[in-house]
């Protein structure tokens, strides 16, 4: 099931590299579609997965949720300062390495990817461990960059506001009017498609083959993408835990690295190559090593 599921995103993606490659679609394009996807169909998405009904979590799963999030987070932050110097990453790519280790793509491809793959009951976790990511990134993430320090005013967005309205009415079991729940369905049914369209055209834009030459990179995602997920949802399951958490947890720490490190990079004038070189090989190879990790421990 899983291999079939990623099989499709796959095609999906092949549909974005080669439009992108045949000049459907360019630059532009891409551009406008992110912030339809980020600020309309990716917040929808979130919301149109608690109206349904068919997600029967109860309020201790949820609050038991939370903290499993905030203290996988707190582990990863830790684990963040350690794992650059094993990996061997030059000195001053540790931060960068710092950042990747902490923050996967939980939003802009985890959310859309466990719509397609998981069943309707993780759906509520994989939107506690987004908004974790958000807490954790503008708190933890700009001070390791040596930004501007915390910065909780971007906490504020559609993805995050979304996130906490669909807590808020799965937690009271606040009915949706028909046309209102019909609007954001329509709207989040379009996410995958949509992501992984853009997904394509941007590796359509990178050299692969120099990406592809890295022992860091690959170190890095033995490391982070396979080894540290896994030992994780052991140990989760060992604590007999809600195994659609489990599992949404599971790929929400598969995933490949986050774009965000990227973008607070670049805005403080921060080199961006090895962020890009990282961002972009962990999106490729994430599609087998997904595979491989949800087969085998689920």
């Amino acid at each position: 099931m899983i291999l079939q599921q990623m099989g499709v995103i796959a095609c999906l993606v092949l549909i974005g590299y080669g439009t992108y490659k045949k000049n459907i679609i360019d630059n532009r394009f891409c551009r406008q579609l992110s912030v339809l996807i980020v600020d309309f169909t990716n917040p929808a998405l979130m919301i149109s997965a608690v109206i349904t009904g068919d997600i029967t979590a109860s309020r201790r799963d949820l609050l038991t949720a939370l903290l499993i999030a905030a203290a996988l987070y707190a582990l990863l932050c830790v684990l963040g300062a350690v794992v650059p110097r094993f990996l061997g990453a030059a000195r001053e790519d540790r931060r960068f390495y710092h950042m990747l280790t902490v923050y996967t793509n939980t939003g802009f491809i985890g959310i859309p990817l466990s719509r397609a793959i998981l069943p309707e009951n993780a759906m509520i976790y994989v939107i506690v461990f987004n908004i974790m990511f958000n807490v954790y990134m503008y708190t933890h993430g700009v001070l390791v960059l040596g930004g501007e320090g915390v910065n909780l005013k971007k906490l504020i967005s559609p993805g995050t506001i979304s996130a906490i309205v669909a807590l808020v009415i799965y937690w009271f079991r606040i009915p949706v009017p028909d046309m209102p729940a019909n609007l954001v369905i329509y709207l989040g049914n379009a996410t995958t498609f949509l992501t992984m369209v853009m997904l394509g055209a941007s590796i359509a834009q990178q050299s692969i083959a120099k990406c592809f030459r890295d022992k860091t990179v690959w170190r890095y995602i033995v490391y982070r993408m396979l080894i540290l997920p896994a030992v994780l949802t052991l140990i989760m399951k060992a604590m007999h835990l809600n195994m659609h958490m489990i599992l949404a947890y599971c790929l929400m720490m598969a995933l490949p690295a986050a774009n965000m490190p990227l973008i607070l990079a670049e805005k403080e004038g921060y080199p961006t190559e090895t962020l890009s070189k990282v961002i972009l090989t962990t999106t490729l190879v994430s599609f087998f090593t997904i595979t491989i990790l949800l087969s085998v421990l689920f």
